[in-house]
């Protein structure tokens, strides 16, 4: 164990949950308010035949379904539609080897933090139902009557974006803790690699390799931890990221 308190970074979307929370949140909102099935099926359309691609094409999506459904919300609507969503999301999308993970690191007496593409207004509770922990996501903007403004605060909380903010969690740190981070999601791959110790969350079957090329731990976390079988690194790991050893700064 490390010497001083750790850090137990935890994607949400394909880690903590089976399925990514957005498009959950979506539907969830249609299934309560009927009236946003319109709006819904434009989407779904505009989706299908857009020409962007990657992440401007998920921006697009983004933008457009706050505009088009979330922002229409009123703040009972919201506060009402997230409770149902937290209930049925918690009851039906954790992965038990992810909430045993979860639980150790909590007894062990690590700081826990969420870093997530999802959006703060339920990514954070979804946190606070899970017992609490920081929440590093894609930010939003109210309006004085408690609405969803129809844009965001920032960028989309992924890939080189989500590592910066991460890393400034840390700023003002002489020496950052010894990190652990998990996460499905190959755009997280730069974090993994940047904390003492990454494992690579139930990955699709074509980038288990590449995680493994990158010194990664891949572990199914799809029945529990006590079950879930682990790839080691490929890579030889150098001294700084085993548990044992106290962890480098990092830039």
């Amino acid at each position: 164990m490390p010497g001083r308190p750790a850090v137990a970074i935890f994607d949400v979307d394909g880690t903590i949950l089976r399925s990514e929370s957005w498009p959950l949140f979506l539907k969830s909102v249609i299934r309560t308010y009927r009236r946003f099935v319109f709006a819904h099926a434009w989407l779904w359309v505009v989706q299908r035949f857009s020409r962007s691609k990657g992440m401007r094409a998920k921006r697009k999506q983004i933008d457009l379904a706050m505009r088009w459904i979330v922002s229409r919300l009123s703040a009972d609507e919201l506060a009402n539609v997230t409770d149902r969503f937290l209930d049925e999301v918690l009851r039906t999308q954790l992965r038990p080897g992810a909430i045993d993970h979860l639980i150790q690191r909590r007894k062990a007496g690590d700081r826990i933090i969420f870093a997530c593409s999802g959006f703060d207004f339920y990514v954070g509770p979804i946190a606070a139902r899970l017992g609490g922990a920081d929440v590093v996501a894609t930010q939003t903007l109210n309006s004085v009557d408690g609405r969803i403004l129809p844009r965001l605060d920032g960028l989309i909380c992924t890939g080189g974006e989500k590592l910066r903010r991460v890393k400034a969690l840390f700023a003002d740190s002489r020496r950052p803790p010894f990190i652990r981070a998990y996460s499905t999601d190959e755009a997280d791959f730069a974090l993994l690699a940047w904390a003492d110790a990454g494992t690579a969350v139930n990955p699709r079957a074509n980038l288990a390799d590449e995680a493994q090329a990158l010194g990664l731990s891949v572990v199914d976390w799809s029945f529990g931890a006590n079950d879930a079988p682990v790839r080691a690194p490929r890579m030889p790991v150098s001294p700084s990221i085993l548990p044992s050893e106290p962890s480098q700064q990092r830039e």
